[in-house]
């Protein structure tokens, strides 16, 4: 015969009914989206090189960024006066290459805009991703 389940206090029952709401709330924080969907996106950058290496990043405009290399996946923050020199350098013209250009760059604007093949010249936009993309640094 075994011994009599003694139910536990209320107290404890009560203090882990609290755990597991504050536990639960930490998840859905954690889930919620909030590490990278509340600003707006400001662009996207993807390479491809001829390996079939995918590389990517989402900018979005208060700095956060969301990179990919192959399978690794990284999230860095810039400053703000990096974001403004993005920003500077989306509004001057982004001179484009030829489609069999290697790697392949796309970019992707705010407003949807996709543009294949911007080459990366000095003082281009294509030019400031790339650097970031390489060293995670726009400097």
């Amino acid at each position: 015969m075994s011994a009599p389940r003694i139910p536990a206090p209320p107290r404890a029952a009560t203090v882990r009914a609290l755990l597991t709401g504050l536990a639960l709330l930490v998840l859905l924080a954690g889930c919620s989206g909030t590490g990278g969907t509340t600003a707006a996106k400001l662009l996207h950058y993807q390479r491809v090189w001829p390996d079939g290496t995918i590389e990517q990043q989402t900018i979005y405009a208060d700095g956060r960024i969301e990179m990919k290399h192959g399978e690794t996946l990284e999230r860095i923050t810039i400053s703000s006066s990096d974001v403004a020199r993005i920003q500077d350098a989306l509004t001057q013209p982004i001179p484009t290459g030829a489609p069999t250009d290697s790697p392949k760059r796309t970019l992707t604007l705010p407003d949807g805009t996709q543009i294949d093949a911007p080459r990366p010249d000095p003082g281009t936009v294509t030019e400031l991703l790339e650097r970031l993309l390489d060293t995670h640094s726009i400097g």
